[in-house]
């Protein structure tokens, strides 16, 4: 059960949501992370509330052992354990430098080393397929067409959030803000540029827009990341 901020509360075991909702806010405030991370983040923090309430320990009570039996108790539910375990060190570690805990007992166990993999990448067919999927009779379609030639790259989270003000189409560029809030100009090639400049135009007012955003679902609104999907 989550309040309305999505912070679960206190549990017997006396897990410090206090803490939990802190450290989170510190994540957005202090380094700028986008709340989609910090949600995962909230995610591992869960986690641990779990194991500790099947343990019945306070967050105080975190051992050596017990940090060794939450790694275990994470491999049987196969998480993305590289990140909770970094998530639990760094939460445990503010949590000394507050003086809430007297040490991290996280603080030399090993992330586990992920595999360097090569990027799957799609051939010129796939692309081309890909971009001549969308239906170009519809304006779903030509919104859709106009966001697979434009995405110059883009994260999801990033592309959802553009503004037509970001877009420079006269220098063939686009102005993004990424993770951090760090901004960068990105080029846009000939047929991105046509396309975007036929979208803004003709197709964008046929939503009859109500968020400032470039890409909008069936209703005006900005389109989401399970709407990109």
């Amino acid at each position: 059960v989550s309040d309305k901020n999505g912070q679960r509360p206190d549990t017997p075991a006396g897990f410090p949501a206090r803490l939990a909702s802190r450290w989170l806010d510190g994540l957005i405030a202090e380094r700028g992370l986008s709340r989609n991370t910090v949600a995962a983040y909230r995610q591992d923090l869960d986690a641990l509330r779990d194991f500790l309430d099947e343990l019945e320990t306070p967050l105080s009570g975190l051992d050596d052992e017990n940090i060794t039996l939450f790694i275990a108790w994470l491999r049987k539910r196969n998480p993305p354990l590289a990140r909770r375990i970094s998530s639990l060190r760094s939460f445990l570690a503010w949590c000394v430098e507050r003086g809430e805990l007297a040490s991290n007992p996280a603080a030399l166990i090993d992330t586990p080393k992920l595999p360097s993999l090569l990027p799957d990448v799609l051939t010129q067919d796939e692309i081309i397929r890909l971009l001549n999927a969308p239906d170009a009779t519809s304006k779903l379609g030509l919104r859709d067409r106009a966001m697979l030639l434009y995405a110059a790259g883009m994260r999801v989270s990033e592309l959802i959030e553009l503004q037509p003000i970001d877009l420079d189409l006269q220098r063939g560029v686009v102005r993004i803000f990424g993770k951090g809030s760090k901004e960068r100009l990105v080029p846009l090639h000939d047929a991105a540029v046509m396309r975007m400049a036929e979208y803004l135009k003709i197709v964008r007012p046929l939503f009859t827009p109500i968020e400032d955003r470039v890409f909008l679902n069936r209703s005006g609104n900005g389109l989401s990341r399970q709407g990109v999907w």
